[in-house]
């Protein structure tokens, strides 16, 4: 399964147009406290130039309920959890229509792997940012990669795709979540970081910017280049979840 590659942070609709014509699966908005906070109707220009990639939206401790409508009125499929939600919020999400990525800021090795067995069966996709005091995502802060280098992944549901779904992500209730990462990547350290820690996707915000919010078309294309030159992530059985 080749590493599949989200943008992040995205408000205007030039730098999206340029994530979808880079081959971005992913397109991600934050509706957060953040320099790259989207209004309704950026949000809603992002979805609609999603044509061939996943529209992500990104929330920090909001409610379902408002999540859910917020979805319904602008048309994203995924949401993606960056607070102190609970799988019961999850849940509700799903009910809701939509798929669900969980974020984990882990301080420690430690922690990684507590918090990873909490989530690995409660969400689709696991996504493993980096700790930073000073936001909960997009500071260019690097995760330590060699965090993940030794635990052993198994491919959710064998490593069969779904057509309803992005390859790489479970279906079934029982689901063992994906990996995503985040924290730091460029174009320049993204192809190290997919050999370390063998993520089924990379997660891109400000490794692709000239300023918060305002993204570089050559970055983007050079960092989805950069992942695509990597070819099938990892051997067969080293995508997905941690192994008990």
């Amino acid at each position: 399964m080749t590493c599949r590659v989200k943008v992040c942070g995205l408000r205007r609709p030039g730098d999206a147009e340029a994530a979808v014509v880079a081959g971005a699966h992913y397109l991600g908005m934050v509706f957060a406290p953040s320099p790259r906070r989207v209004t309704e109707e950026e949000a809603r220009e992002v979805c609609r130039i999603a044509t061939a990639s996943q529209p992500v939206a990104v929330f920090v401790d909001e409610s379902p309920q408002e999540i859910l409508r917020l979805k319904d009125r602008i048309g994203f499929t995924t949401a993606q959890l960056h607070g102190s939600e609970s799988p019961s919020d999850c849940e509700l999400l799903r009910e809701g229509g939509l798929r669900v990525w969980k974020a984990l800021r882990p301080r420690s090795r430690t922690d990684l792997v507590r918090l990873w067995k909490h989530w690995e069966s409660e969400t689709e996709v696991v996504l493993v940012d980096a700790w930073s005091p000073a936001a909960r995502g997009g500071t260019g802060t690097t995760f330590p990669h060699g965090w993940l280098s030794d635990l052993r992944m198994t491919p959710p549901n064998g490593g069969q795709g779904h057509p309803s779904r992005p390859a790489g992500e479970p279906t079934d209730p029982g689901r063992k979540a994906s990996l995503a990462l985040a924290g730091g990547l460029t174009p320049d350290n993204v192809a190290a970081a997919i050999k370390t820690g063998n993520p089924a996707i990379v997660d891109v915000s400000s490794g692709v910017e000239v300023a918060p919010g305002v993204k570089d078309p050559s970055l983007i294309m050079a960092f989805v280049q950069a992942v695509g030159a990597i070819g099938p992530a990892g051997a067969p059985g080293t995508v997905g979840a941690v192994e008990k």
